[in-house]
């Protein structure tokens, strides 16, 4: 799922580092470092696929690990989606503690969504210098999860940590006591500040209007050369226009294309840059500079070279689908360079460039298979099967890397291949879901299997290469399908909960009206009371919420599809009766608990509004987990045996703090799944 964010690359920026307080060792004794945990996260692995393939005989190592320990479903977040899920993890508490409730929050002063990870905070002090702007303090990035990582604790303790590729951790911040090293994945932004902004060259029409993820642009050639350039983030230092608080302009790199006048291949020229592209055919990455601020002499005071106050320092790949009739380019976007990290992307800070170094340059960008890409049409299902195998292959060489520098303490590593594939592959093992034909179905219906073929493979290397660890495989959530979309915003309008606000133009969007609206949706699953005294236009008195939420917890309970009869939503999850903590106050007031094959629509994702309540899921994104939480627990596989019999994703944290003797905080109300119920966790 991608959205909007705060995480604007508009200058270079350092992480915050987070205040810890030490823990005392448990009982007097010292910790255990000396033993080996290695937790595989393979991001919406699904339990009963699962179970289906092993009873096959077609996951072996997965059933030698299951063999040796045990299987179980594990139990997600409210709602089961990934960063809730992954914070949940990572801490060992409820969104009620950690504070992530969705991938999108509201404000709810202007009903804005915004990034529920991160959020930039732009630089102060500025002096003003003609078209420039010099900030005397600079911005920093604020990773918006609360609460304190289980590998904290363990640092802590002195049990180091290797943390590879966790999702909700940007910016990764630093970890006091044993040795510590991370790298930041979903969540971790292109150089544009966005969540992944992919660029489409054509020398021919632009048939398809692209809205969200990615933009196309115009080739003009002449004699079989075209000029164009890349579009990088805006220059921090560049004094926005009269009626903006910043600029918004984006920096650019020019670049040549030089087409063969016989053969289906090009050459590209930037910078000091040259590649070389027959069709189909993927490049390697590339780096491309995009340059901020006044070019400031280097040297004597009258001659020198001239050079940017600051660069941000990018990479790409290249995909040219076509170079007749008219040319045809895909450009991913354009990565955060590990060799030369201008956002904070791991800690310590060059640990993004010594991975690089061992195994070249990599995807930084989370989520790095373009959906949006496929969805829009840009890449063939068959071209975004090459770039997932291009993830996997880049994430099987980090892996090597982080196998062969562990040593004791814990390792984790994650895949997010699974969840990406199975989102956009999903429904192919379904005949009739209305996004696929029949022609789509035959060809691709096999490839979530295969994929989970793979992952069995990756299980097998690291259990033979370390026979006497404690190996964990587990999972933040499982997977349906997605056939039918349901607008919570459609429905509150049509039920008087909301009313449409006046179109400011004829074919304006619809909008809501929050000064005469009770209740409105935002984010997957979110549903908010417009309370009077929080939002800015409140309108319902605090005494009459309940009633209100009770109402509309019913009258939703209750809607059926018109089309095929069936009940959309199966459970209406109210914050202050599934949630504890500080942070409640954040979320939404209600979840939505989404029956199978539904989920919301996406212009309700952003707080917006469809034709109708109900329409078809036609988007190449075919299948998700953002339903009631009972139909989509996760996975957990173990080599030792798993005493609980309903494990859930709270315990996990707790285990590895239990099974190496540091104390477990009262905040973690989880259990070590490794120890029979009524068990007490360690000084708990």
């Amino acid at each position: 799922m991608t959205g909007p964010t705060r995480c604007t690359a508009r200058a270079v920026v350092m992480a915050v580092v987070a205040g810890v307080m030490l823990l005392l060792p448990a009982c007097g004794d010292r910790p255990e470092t000396d033993k080996q945990v290695i937790i595989l996260g393979f991001d919406g692995m699904d339990p009963k696929l699962c179970e289906l393939m092993l009873n096959q005989g077609r996951l072996p190592s997965l059933a030698r690990l299951r063999d040796a320990g045990g299987f179980r479903a594990l139990g997600t977040s409210t709602p089961p989606q990934s960063p809730v899920a992954w914070s949940t993890f990572i801490t060992g508490t409820n969104p009620g503690e950690h504070g992530i409730f969705d991938f999108v929050h509201r404000d709810p002063k202007n009903y804005g969504p915004y990034d529920s990870t991160c959020e930039t905070k732009e630089g102060s002090w500025a002096l003003d210098a003609g078209k420039w702007k010099f900030y005397l303090k600079g911005g920093e990035v604020l990773n918006l999860r609360k609460g304190k990582p289980f590998w904290e604790y363990l640092t802590e303790g002195g049990v180091p940590a290797s943390i590879c590729r966790i999702p909700a951790i940007y910016p990764p911040q630093e970890s006091k006591g044993a040795e510590f090293r991370s790298l930041s994945d979903m969540g971790t932004p292109d150089i544009r500040g966005s969540l992944g902004e992919f660029s489409y060259y054509t020398s021919g029409p632009i048939r398809k209007r692209i809205s969200g993820g990615g933009a196309a642009y115009r080739l003009s050639f002449k004699n079989n050369m075209g000029q164009g350039a890349f579009y990088g983030p805006p220059d921090g230092m560049l004094a926005p226009p009269p009626d903006k608080e910043f600029n918004t302009k984006p920096t650019e790199v020019p670049f040549t294309i030089y087409r063969d006048p016989t053969d289906p291949t090009i050459r590209i020229l930037w910078q000091d840059q040259e590649v070389l592209l027959s069709v189909g055919e993927w490049s390697e990455w590339y780096p491309v500079e995009f340059e901020m601020g006044p070019r400031l002499a280097v040297g004597s005071l009258d001659a020198g070279p001239a050079v940017p106050n600051s660069t941000a320092y990018s990479i790409c790949r290249f995909l040219l689908k076509r170079a007749r009739p008219f040319l045809e380019l895909y450009v991913t976007p354009f990565n955060i360079d590990p060799l030369n990290p201008s956002l904070p992307i791991s800690v310590p800070d060059d640990f993004a460039v010594e991975v690089a170094q061992h195994i070249g340059r990599y995807y930084t960008q989370g989520l790095p298979q373009d959906t949006k890409a496929l969805s829009h049409g840009v890449l063939t299902t068959d071209e975004f099967l090459q770039q997932a195998d291009i993830v996997r292959r880049e994430r099987i060489r980090m892996l090597d890397y982080a196998l062969e520098h562990f040593q004791r303490g814990v390792l984790f590593f994650y895949f997010g291949g699974t969840d990406m594939v199975a989102h956009m592959f999903w429904g192919a093992r379904h005949p009739d879901h209305p996004a696929l034909t029949e022609e789509q179905h035959q060809k691709y219906k096999d490839v979530v299997d295969r994929t989970y073929l793979e992952t069995d493979r990756v299980v097998g290397q690291v259990m033979d290469r370390f026979p006497q660890a404690t190996v964990i495989v587990m999972s933040d959530h499982g997977f349906e399908t997605f056939t039918r979309q349901f607008n919570p915003n459609n429905w509150l309008v049509e039920n008087g909960y909301a009313v449409l606000a006046q179109p400011d133009k004829p074919d304006s969007p619809p909008k809501i009206d929050f000064a005469k609206s009770r209740a409105y949706a935002m984010g997957i699953n979110g549903l908010y009371v417009n309370l009077l005294g929080r939002e800015g236009q409140g309108i319902v008195p605090p005494s009459e919420k309940q009633v209100l939420l009770d109402e509309i917890a019913d009258k939703l309970l209750a809607y059926r599809d018109p089309k095929t009869g069936k009940q959309v939503i199966k459970e209406m999850y109210q914050s202050d009766r599934v949630y504890s903590g500080p942070n409640v106050k954040i979320g939404p007031d209600m979840q939505i608990g989404y029956d199978r094959t539904f989920r919301g629509s996406w212009q309700a994702g952003l707080g917006g509004l469809d034709q109708q309540i109900m329409s078809d899921n036609t988007d190449a994104w075919c299948a998700d987990h953002c339903i009631a939480t009972d139909l989509v627990p996760g996975v957990l596989f173990t080599n030792r045996p798993i005493a609980l019999e309903d494990p859930d994703l709270t315990d996990l944290a707790p285990t590895l703090l239990d099974e190496f003797g540091v104390q477990v905080p009262p905040k973690m109300h989880g259990r070590n799944v490794f120890k029979k119920p009524g068990t007490v966790a360690l000084n708990r």
